[in-house]
């Protein structure tokens, strides 16, 4: 039995339709985090404490080893120039959760589930349109002092405009309570 042409351009159409529709699978909509959002979102640090932020690049944060701090519980070491150093490396879209907020606009994010007190912190940037940030203590010679666990470490300048995200899917929703009063007579 032989088919028209036009039944198998049909037929196959609506095989990769319907495999494309059981195969959609809601995206989340993450946004940058500004200090935009968070005023005009009103969320509370134990509202914060709840959201599920990300990091929008790579972040590689290191130090030099002495031959007292040779043990490592994290990262990898590698030689540079004769020298033992310690490198982190923090991979575009990690997730992290607040663990300490010292100020209003200052958020320190934590992305290793082993311990609160390995986070760096975040702020909004001016040079980056108000996004939240990567703060470093200091900046000199293009190399930045960050914080990290109870050790000093350094980072790039580039990291300066790591900025964190936020899924705004369930952000957006609005929810509506509409009261109709029925009105006041006069005695």
């Amino acid at each position: 039995m032989k088919f028209p042409s036009y039944f198998l351009s049909i037929f196959s159409f609506s095989i990769v339709l319907s495999f494309g529709i059981s195969s959609c699978k809601p995206v989340p909509q993450k946004s940058v985090f500004t200090q935009k959002l968070y005023k005009d979102s009103g969320l509370s640090k134990d509202d914060l404490q709840r959201v599920q932020f990300f990091i929008d690049r790579d972040i590689v944060i290191y130090r030099v080893l002495n031959s007292s701090d040779s043990r490592v519980e994290g990262g990898k070491i590698t030689i540079r120039g004769g020298e033992n150093v310690e490198e982190i490396v923090i991979k575009r879209g990690t997730k992290g959760a607040l663990v300490y907020m010292p100020k209003d606009d200052r958020l320190g994010i934590s992305f290793d589930a082993t311990s609160d007190d390995k986070y760096l912190m975040f702020g909004p940037n001016p040079k980056n349109y108000n996004r939240y940030s990567l703060l470093a203590t200091e900046w000199q010679n293009g190399i930045g002092t960050v914080t990290y666990g109870d050790a000093k470490w350094k980072t790039i300048s580039g990291n300066a405009y790591a900025a964190l995200l936020v899924d705004l899917s369930n952000y957006r929703k609005t929810e509506v309570n509409t009261q109709v009063p029925k009105g006041r007579e006069v005695r």
